[in-house]
């Protein structure tokens, strides 16, 4: 009954990891180093809305995979600046989502509601 279980939650896991993977993949690289400079002052408050909840969610995912995980590594993970994560995450704290439980290093991220994430 436990190696069913066990089974069961490592197939879950798996197909959690695939599921972030396609969500990383879809949010991520759709810029142009080229054109970034001439076109984010015109087209940020344009493209932000749509692409805020999505960053969250895949934030959110991140974190319930991996409680512990750094502002460093969720901005790797999501190829954007320390300072966006930071955006992100003041956006669900402010709307009660997460909070981070424990000392500064050592502590762990909980997700309290899963609601509107935008």
């Amino acid at each position: 009954m436990n190696a069913k279980l066990r089974e069961n939650e490592t197939l879950e896991l798996k197909r959690s990891t695939s599921e972030l993977k396609e969500a990383i993949r879809k949010t991520v690289g759709k810029t142009s180093e080229k054109t970034t400079p001439k076109t984010t002052p015109k087209t940020t408050p344009k493209t932000t809305p749509k692409t805020t909840p999505k960053t969250c969610e895949v934030l959110l995912m991140l974190i319930k995979q991996n409680p512990q995980i750094t502002k460093e590594e969720i901005a790797r993970e999501l190829n954007i600046t320390v300072d966006g994560v930071k955006y992100h995450i003041k956006k669900l704290r402010n709307k009660g989502i997460i909070f981070w439980n424990g000392p500064a290093k050592g502590g762990s991220w909980e997700i309290l509601a899963s609601g509107d994430n935008g």
